[in-house]
């Protein structure tokens, strides 16, 4: 009854490994580690960059050196090779990428394997399936997998773990060898196979095959250009901090940079740093060795298989603490560690914090955010807290005899858990302060939001045609102060004029932006607006951002009648309505209305002035009418827009508004026929708000 229930588990693990090759395969073809935020995966340009000196016959640590230990560059090489018989697509990494990608994928298949394997040998076939489905469900190694390389040093991991399970040093031994020909982090297993392996002969095999497995790899390259394996080593070690406390006590707070890839001919570039080391890294290498020696030589049954897997995690997390950097893609070591190693609500709640870690750093925190110091600074704090207490969880489960653990193994997840949403929490006002702030410094119209911003709660409106415009602009001014005018490909709902007469109801004034960049989607729109602002509105000064441009349109009453006759034939027949009151600092459109019975002997300006009751003129909106006066046809109506502007000192009170004309060459008014050179319009009341 056992091995037909075991055998229905297995037949379903093999269903749930068809579907994880077929979504793993597919996923390199359509899915980009980039998505929305960046064109491509945070080092795909960089692999690329080097593999393709395989196209001219050169290979790591033959023809240059490399911060990576070889298997790696020697797999991108060789897939670089393979794609130049693909005929080029749009985008020239792609060939390379998809090649390099499916040879990773046994990788990917071989650490599914073995997580079920592993799984099998801690417990019963159920668990295992279900420990296998969560790891294929898990967004760090599949990230990881498109972005990375790391789920080949994952698979020799885990093959190492399984081998010393299952105490074959030979296998141990060389999965850790390859392991660390790939990625160091194979290695922190090393230390334990000395103890689960008991017999002189099992631990001669186990280190001789791991030796003879990086030997065979390294010995080519070291008989060929062994400047360039010393300098492989060189740059591991002197490898300045990143991404860590470590790096955050000596001040620095972005990514793990590496040597131009111009400097990997000469070997002495090996020795580049980000910043200068100020730590004393020996002592504090002692004391981690130390104190790892002192824990991994106190009583554990090394045939327990649960405490071998836990102080397994244990190992890898004292590591990550002791390690000057860490980088994102550390995430499913860690992820798939603890799913095998902790029981599977609490190994799947710390392989869930390292996928949002994982997002939090890469993708927020840098890419979206640029790096800012304060929220770097944060999501690294955060994120060695939450390791210090997995590594107090991993090591209360090894030693359980050891009195504080079980309060350790009882609330560690739960702190990691309430201190990763308490401190997300406490970051994301500030992230979102930093993202607008970043984002509106890299639009090009943030002068115009900064200027509509300073007029305090301004009500007026930036409108457009283009949709584009309304998403760039509602966030910084909000979507209720940015209009739209809805239509579709160029067919509105409704008539341009109806829209903004609406619009002109509510407000008196708004600001017209257009992208000249795409004027070709919505030309005739642009054009019905902007005849009706030519009929109902006066334009104040255009300011042009490149092919943006931002006008304000101010918008003006119904035309009353306002008849006054100058010498020369000149008439003024309309002005528009004034307002009851205005408040100081305001603007106001007026559109006068004339006419002549013969044509003006010269050119004139129309003046439209504020005048005190003392006779001073404290505002003014003289304009050049076009066409010109001179140009005027008899019989024809001319309109004159003027945007008069209340100086914001201007005292409240009652205030005379007078309009005329002057020439343009000596200043000397037109006479009114009934005396004087300047009609009245009317009266205007300055009222404090």
């Amino acid at each position: 009854m056992e091995s037909q229930s075991v055998r229905a588990s297995h037949r379903r693990f093999w269903l749930l490994f068809i579907a994880f090759i077929v979504f793993r395969g597919l996923s390199i073809l359509l899915l980009r580690p980039g998505g929305f935020v960046t064109d491509t995966g945070p080092d795909h340009n960089f692999y690329f960059e080097f593999a393709r000196w395989a196209g001219g016959q050169k290979f790591a640590l033959f023809d240059f050196w490399m911060e990576y230990p070889p298997l790696m560059p020697w797999l991108a090489g060789l897939a670089y090779r393979l794609s130049l018989a693909l005929p080029p697509w749009t985008y020239a990494i792609f060939g390379f990428n998809l090649i390099f990608r499916l040879s990773l994928l046994p990788f990917e298949a071989g650490a599914l394997i073995l997580v079920y394997a592993i799984a099998r040998r801690l417990g019963d076939a159920e668990r295992a399936l279900w420990l296998a489905a969560l790891w294929t469900l898990l967004f760090a190694p599949f990230f990881a997998f498109l972005a990375w390389f790391d789920g080949m040093a994952v698979f020799f991991l885990l093959l190492a773990l399984y081998g010393l399970l299952e105490e074959r040093p030979i296998l141990a031994g060389a999965a850790i060898g390859l392991g660390f020909v790939v990625k160091i982090f194979p290695v922190v297993l090393a230390p334990m196979g000395l103890f689960i392996l008991r017999a002189p002969r099992q631990r001669l095999r186990y280190v001789g095959s791991a030796a003879l497995v990086v030997l065979a790899v390294l010995l080519p390259p070291l008989l060929v250009s062994p400047g360039y394996v010393i300098a492989m080593f060189q740059a591991f070690f002197s490898r300045s901090s990143w991404e860590t406390v470590w790096a955050l006590l000596e001040g620095y707070t972005s990514y793990g940079a590496v040597a131009l890839l111009n400097t990997h001919l000469d070997a002495s570039a090996a020795g580049f740093q980000a910043h200068p080391a100020t730590l004393p890294w020996g002592l504090i290498s002692l004391a981690f060795a130390l104190l790892y020696a002192f824990i991994i030589t106190r009583r554990i049954d090394w045939r327990d298989r649960a405490r071998v897997m836990a102080f397994a995690l244990f190992s890898l997390m004292w590591f990550v603490l002791y390690s000057k950097g860490y980088s994102p893609q550390w995430a499913p070591y860690i992820a798939g560690m603890a799913l095998l190693s902790l029981p599977p609500g609490v190994g799947l709640g710390y392989a869930l914090l390292m996928d949002g870690f994982m997002v939090a750093e890469l993708t927020l925190a840098f890419q979206v955010l640029r790096g800012e110091p304060r929220i770097v600074t944060g999501v690294i704090v955060l994120r060695t807290v939450v390791f210090c207490l997995l590594t107090l969880e991993s090591l209360a489960r090894a030693l359980p005899e050891w009195r504080p653990w079980p309060l350790i193994r009882r609330y560690a997840l739960r702190g990691a858990l309430a201190l990763s949403l308490v401190g997300g929490a406490g970051l994301t006002p500030l992230a979102w302060n930093v993202y607008t702030s970043q984002r509106l410094a890299a639009e090009p119209l943030a002068p115009f939001v900064v200027t509509w911003r300073a007029a305090g709660e301004s009500t007026a409106p930036a409108i457009t045609v283009q949709s584009h415009l309304l998403e760039r602009l509602a966030p910084y001014l909000g979507k209720d102060n940015v209009r739209w005018f809805p239509h579709i490909a160029g067919t509105p709902w409704q008539s341009a004029e109806e829209w903004l007469a609406e619009l002109a109801a509510r407000h008196s004034v708004a600001w017209f932006v257009y992208d000249e960049s795409q004027a070709t989607a919505q030309p005739g729109l642009a054009e019905e607006m902007a005849a009706w602002f030519a009929a109902h509105a006066c334009a104040g000064e255009a300011t042009r951002y490149g092919a943006l441009s931002v006008t304000p349109y101010f918008f003006a009453g119904e035309p009353v009648e306002r008849a006054a006759a100058f010498e020369s034939g000149a008439h003024l027949l309309t002005a528009t309505a004034l307002p009851a009151a205005l408040a100081p600092g305001t603007a106001h459109c007026l559109r006068l209305t004339w006419t002549v019975d013969t044509r003006l002997p010269a050119d004139h300006a129309v003046l439209l002035h504020l005048q005190a009751p003392d006779g001073r003129v404290v505002a003014q909106a003289d304009v050049w009418p076009l066409p010109p006066t001179s140009m005027w046809a008899p019989g024809e109506s001319y309109t004159s827009a003027h945007v008069l502007r209340l100086p914001d000192d201007l005292p409240p009170g009652r205030y005379t508004l007078l309009t005329g004309l002057y020439a343009i060459e000596g200043g000397a008014r037109l006479s009114l026929l009934a005396g004087g050179d300047a009609a009245e319009l009317g009266d205007l009341i300055v009222e404090t708000p």
